[in-house]
């Protein structure tokens, strides 16, 4: 939930630790010199500018090598940058410098983040000329119905709310026909014309064809209200087919894992006493966050959830009121990761949850093979300090929504994921037996989370 405790603490590497006992050293060497010295007559001012010196010398010395430690984590940061976006293809990821690193790796990262916003925007810019040039209003849905792109002309005829992004067609066109015709479209392999009725009743001239292979239906219409500025919104990724997943073994590549990102909301903090209230899952596979399908569950505790807990999460009593319990819940949860790794922001947490609930219902528990990304982040980063979602996130350009909220919050997780397993390949942490043991060196963060009962 979102007031998971997170453990972690400043760790640093034995390269730093050798520098500092090798400053320490000569220190001592010098003022030691400048001990000697003072012994002999004539000696004590001589002694007393080599220990002026050897002070001096040893703040240049920490000085120069807390500036190649923030030279490092600047450069390594505009590294995992790179490496993202070599793995997921350049697009706007939300790249950027790494807060509190060197001046010169911020300004390369800010460099990098310019490349991928402006080749990204390329893009955005030729798909709507192309747009552009036909002057209709023009819908995208999936095979669901789900909007996947519209543009401004279509917002106009039909309604910016109704056809907004990832909502359903079926709110702004009669349902019947408009499926009927997407059908009529993939049966033909082409496009037809055809005459379809807004929910108001109003008809439009329409011409309905199929994407074919890519899955989904295009609807543009040609009428006089059509014309409107061109500007587009789109999710294409809506079509993106949902693959069973392969068999996971230790020598999974992580550009191929198959991935379910959990977060679950819940009465409190005690994984053996408290209850859960919401569950949120998204598929990722590669670089592809599946949001055509997504889990996002409310869960009848059993019992009041506490105004605490509500203030957080702003789940109330009367909103799970009606909503079924966990064992009505666990069986679409169980179809929905199987073959997959689970994935999460200190997810050991939520595994004990569930396992909790589980037993409470007297259905047996398998445990999940899971990853961290608390663990991953804090044997990735071993400096740093913030290990929650937020820092975590700020860190890695990963913009924050719906937070304190099972499925925002697992999306979230999910984008943070991307721009994690990059920078792991590129470490030479490829697979997912390797992601697990590097995820291992997070002793620190592990033993508070075996603290906290999980």
């Amino acid at each position: 939930m979102g007031q998971k405790r997170v453990h972690g603490r400043r760790l640093l590497r034995r390269p730093a630790l050798a520098l500092v006992a090798l400053a320490a050293g000569g220190l001592g060497a010098a003022s030691a010199g400048a001990v000697g010295l003072a012994l002999w007559p004539g000696g004590v001012a001589a002694g007393s500018l080599v220990g002026l010196g050897a002070i001096v010398g040893g703040i240049a010395l920490w000085l120069l090598f807390a500036k190649l430690v923030r030279l490092h984590d600047g450069l390594d940061s505009v590294r995992g940058d790179i490496a993202t976006l070599i793995a997921h293809g350049v697009a706007d990821n939300g790249l950027g410098p790494a807060p509190g690193g060197d001046a010169d790796a911020a300004r390369l990262a800010a460099l990098v983040a310019d490349l991928s916003a402006a080749l990204a925007g390329r893009r955005q810019a030729r798909l709507a000329a192309i747009l552009a040039t036909l002057g209709d209003a023009v819908v995208v849905a999936t095979d669901s119905g789900q909007v996947s792109l519209v543009n401004g002309a279509a917002k106009a005829l039909l309604g910016a709310e109704r056809v907004a992004v990832g909502t359903s067609l079926y709110a702004a066109l009669d349902r019947n026909q408009a499926a009927a015709a997407a059908a009529r479209a993939r049966a033909d392999s082409g496009a037809v014309e055809i005459r379809l009725e807004r929910v108001d009743g109003t008809g439009l001239d329409a011409r309905v064809a199929d994407l074919g292979g890519h899955g989904g239906t295009v609807y543009s219409f040609t009428a006089a209200a059509a014309r409107a500025p061109s500007a587009i919104d789109h999710d294409l990724a809506l079509h993106d087919p949902m693959p069973a997943p392969a068999p996971v073994v230790e020598d999974t590549p992580l550009a191929a894992l198959p991935v379910v990102v959990v977060d679950i909301e819940t009465t409190g903090l005690d994984v053996d006493r408290d209850r859960l209230v919401s569950l949120g899952a998204v598929q990722v596979q590669g670089s592809v966050i599946m949001r055509a399908g997504v889990l996002d569950l409310l869960v009848n505790p059993g019992l009041a959830i506490p105004a605490r807990s509500t203030r957080i999460h702003g789940i109330t009593d009367a909103m799970v009121a009606d909503s079924p319990p966990f064992r009505d819940i666990a069986d679409r949860f169980a179809d929905f990761a199987r073959g997959r790794i689970v994935v999460g922001h200190q997810i050991g947490f939520d595994l004990a949850v569930m396992g909790a609930e589980s037993n409470r219902c007297g259905r047996p528990w398998t445990p999940l093979s899971a990853l961290d990304l608390v663990q991953l982040g804090a044997a990735l980063e071993p400096r740093a300090e913030d290990l929650s979602l937020e820092g975590m996130a700020a860190r890695r350009g990963v913009a924050i929504a719906g937070r304190h909220t099972a499925l925002g919050d697992a999306l979230v997780t999910a984008e943070l994921w991307l721009r994690l397993w990059p920078r792991l390949a590129e470490r030479g942490i490829d697979t997912f037996g390797a992601a697990r043991r590097f995820a291992g060196r997070a002793r620190a963060v592990i033993r508070g989370q075996r603290q906290s009962g999980w």
